[in-house]
């Protein structure tokens, strides 16, 4: 398929950038392609223009459009451009490719072509970036992996894809690239948002006193800008993490969990949790009837090794540490004469990276159900999350508050316990019972190594409490005072709104609630996404409504950070009217004052109750969702950002 033509090195100091523009016009550091025509003269693109820039003058020569550079291209936009140094350019779109002649400046023949069906054993599907090297060695870039493709041999040499890290590109500051650009000087050039790195191919290293900004080559940033904005107004605001999130794409594949299946013993639909590990790895946990299932995969989504599998307990919550091991927070049904089948004892266990199970250390519960007895309400789940040295663990409780002789009565709380690296708990900073009916625990690790916990009580107080675990503090952040509800009058269901998200951003508190402006007391109560932040003192900065609509119910959401943003998606979960199926979703990105980068946009896809996004680069996210309850079968989402 292709043929090999050495790539003569020669001596030229050069070093490049970029600042392109997003579609709205605000400024912004993006390359989408680059490539050297020859020692003297390379290419940029960024959108629709091109930069044809004088390597050895460090000056424009001369700007268009692809049409103008490249007649007959069928792309009005380039993700990566090869040089293959045979007189042939490949321009990567999507998943097709071209092929260019250099000598006769057009397209060839029977192009474009899919990526996958002519590149053996890639591992891509599509590419971001792409460069040749001198040693007959190509290199592809996907989002956080790259491989190498042997020139001579016309195939992708062994064990690739293989993660962009330092461990292959000493110093390597970045693990994803918007472009790469190999020059004749030995020097390859990394491109990503604002700055760039410089690799010395000879010595196999990043050369000293990078990254560096780009901005400072003039010339380049304004050819590329076009003199102008494109739109003086745009519908979002200028996006600080340098990110374009104007154009996504969803991938979905299906992954087989045979010899297991997706089911609950005690619910309509399968209760499944999804983290992501190092070096691009995935964790998913499932039950399976009594038994607690853990699958890992590579980044490629395969199965990694056997299935982690912890018999007789019930996940609540898993947490991968930076060495490759597990921490799980899981439940188990000790001495249970309250509700039979479900977990009434919380235990804390390590797994290490090879997947061998630690002994578990138990953590609250199984002293029975009688008067002044505590247990693990096993039927909500439990939270934890790791300051570099400690744990805290935040889950609810349930308490028989009769005394000896008395009737039964039997209430739900919530419980907050420190414990060391291997779950040995800190007796003095254990705290019992933050909120009555304490509905959608979080809990968060800040910046300082303080624990701060966020929970919604609907009985005793009513609204979103905020905890400072550290120094024993609390206030109520919602509703304002003038909408409290006297315990009197509370209806112990969800008034307050359902809580899914926490976080610290510039020394103040987030929260992100599924909720109304003045709640209804009651089971149906309506909800819609709300943003909130606040100072660690109790003064509301900010209030905002994601989406408020009169009749929908957005009360499943997720968030998760993007840099200082947030991408937030929300929407019904599974509908009982439509025999349980998940329905589809909106998702939206805001910075940290809610302002809107990305407005609430609709997916035709499916969004369940129980499925949640996974970060796994600021550029692609991924969710899990069950065909059907019993299925051996799961599908697996990818949400992409160009």
């Amino acid at each position: 398929m292709f043929t090999h033509n050495s790539y003569a090195m020669k001596s030229i100091f050069f070093t490049i950038c970029l600042l392109g523009i997003s579609s709205y016009g605000f400024s912004q550091v993006l390359i989408d392609a680059a490539f050297a025509w020859n020692q003297e003269v390379s290419y940029f693109f960024r959108g629709d223009k091109v930069v044809k820039f004088q390597n050895n003058e460090n000056k424009v020569l001369k700007t268009g459009t692809i049409q103008t550079f490249f007649p007959g291209m069928p792309f009005s936009k380039i993700d990566a451009a090869l040089d293959y140094t045979n007189g042939k350019v490949y321009f990567f779109r999507k998943d097709e490719y071209v092929r260019y002649d250099k000598a006769n400046k057009k397209i060839d023949p029977g192009y474009p072509k899919i990526i996958e069906d002519h590149w053996e054993a890639l591992g891509f599907l599509k590419v971001d970036a792409a460069t040749s090297w001198p040693n007959d060695k190509s290199y592809f870039f996907r989002g956080t992996q790259y491989s190498r493709f042997d020139r001579a041999n016309d195939k992708t040499d062994a064990v690739y894809p293989q993660s962009t890290n330092p461990k292959r590109w000493p110093d390597m500051p970045y693990s994803e690239v918007d472009a790469a650009l190999t020059l004749p000087n030995g020097k390859t050039y990394f491109f990503l948002d604002d700055e760039y790195v410089r690799f010395d191919i000879d010595n196999d290293r990043m050369d000293a006193n990078y990254p560096k900004n780009i901005d400072k080559w003039a010339g380049l940033k304004e050819a590329l800008q076009g003199g102008k904005k494109i739109n003086p107004n745009p519908p979002n605001p200028p996006n600080p993490n340098n990110t374009s999130y104007d154009n996504f794409e969803i991938e979905k594949k299906t992954i087989s969990i045979a010899p297991y299946n997706m089911s609950s013993p005690n619910s309509v639909l399968a209760d499944f949790k999804t983290k992501k590990g190092v070096n691009g790895t995935l964790y998913l946990s499932f039950q399976q009837k009594n038994d607690a299932i853990i699958f890992k995969f590579n980044s490629n989504y395969e199965k990694v090794g056997s299935p982690i599998v912890l018999k007789n307990y019930w996940m609540s919550a898993l947490h991968p540490m930076d060495d490759g091991s597990l921490v799980v927070l899981a439940g188990k049904d000790v001495n249970n004469d309250y509700i039979e089948g479900y977990p009434n004892t919380l235990y804390f266990i390590n797994i290490s990276a090879n997947g061998n199970v630690g002994n578990p250390k138990h953590i609250f519960g199984g002293e029975g159900h009688g008067p002044q007895k505590s247990w693990f309400d096993g039927r909500s789940e439990a939270t934890l999350d790791y300051n570099g040295s400690e744990f805290g663990i935040y889950f609810e409780v349930q308490k028989n508050w009769a005394k000896a002789g008395e009737k039964q009565d039997i209430h739900n709380g919530d419980m907050f316990v420190v414990t060391d690296r291997y779950g040995k708990i800190d007796d003095d900073r254990t705290h019992f019972w933050t909120a009555s009916h304490s509905s959608t625990i979080n809990m968060a690790a800040m910046e300082n190594s303080e624990f701060y916990t966020m929970t919604i009580g609907d009985a005793h107080p009513y609204g979103l409490q905020v905890y400072n675990r550290n120094k024993d503090k609390n206030f109520i952040a919602w509703p304002p005072k003038e909408d409290y509800i006297p315990y009197s009058e509370v209806n112990s269901t969800n008034a307050a709104g359902i809580l899914h998200f926490m976080a610290e951003s510039d020394d103040n508190l987030i929260a992100i609630l599924g909720t109304v402006e003045h709640p209804n007391i009651g089971w149906k109560t309506k909800v819609d996404p709300l943003f909130l932040k606040f100072d660690k003192e109790n003064k509301m900065l900010r209030k905002k409504y994601l989406k408020f609509t009169p009749n929908e119910d957005e009360s499943h959401i997720t968030t998760h950070p993007i840099g200082k943003n947030y991408l937030i998606a929300f929407g019904a979960g599974n509908s009982y009217d439509d025999d349980w199926q998940a329905q589809d979703f909106e998702f939206c990105i805001v910075d940290n004052n809610a302002n809107f980068i990305l407005k609430p946009t609709k997916v035709n896809k499916s969004f369940g109750s129980n499925s949640d996004f996974v970060p796994m680069s600021n550029k692609e996210f991924i969710w899990f969702e069950q065909s059907r309850n019993g299925s051996e079968d799961i599908d697996l989402y990818q949400l992409k950002f160009d």
